[in-house]
């Protein structure tokens, strides 16, 4: 994951924001919202994320969180969202938006079809 924003002081909570690739409106539903919601709360449970306070929107999400390895959680984060909300596009049948995800894979993403999340986050 690339990324010219990098944790500093990594004792403190930050502010974080992940966006989806082009600012596509992948998070419409309830289903997607879900999966993103039920991923940050696995993170709370089984690694250690404090969750202060979080935001979902139709293309991007914001927290207040602090957890020790912080880069390594939202790589993890974003990995595990990306292979499930990319599974419930196809449910929902929404393929002009999986075509969008395909056509705004960076060039470099050679081991899959589509790119959902933009790389690296703003902490």
């Amino acid at each position: 994951m690339r990324s010219r924003y990098r944790v500093r002081e990594s004792e403190r909570a930050h502010f974080v924001t992940s966006t989806i690739v082009d600012w596509l409106p992948v998070l419409q539903t309830e289903a997607c919202c879900d999966i993103l919601a039920g991923s940050l709360d696995f993170c709370r449970r089984e690694k250690g994320l404090r969750l202060y306070a979080w935001v979902i929107l139709e293309n991007h999400f914001h927290a207040v969180v602090h957890t020790e390895n912080l880069p390594r959680v939202m790589a993890d984060l974003k990995k595990f969202t990306a292979g499930k909300l990319i599974a419930q596009l196809e449910t929902e049948r929404r393929n002009w938006l999986l075509d969008l995800l395909a056509a705004g894979k960076a060039e470099h993403k050679t081991a899959s079809t589509w790119q959902l999340w933009q790389e690296g986050y703003h902490p």
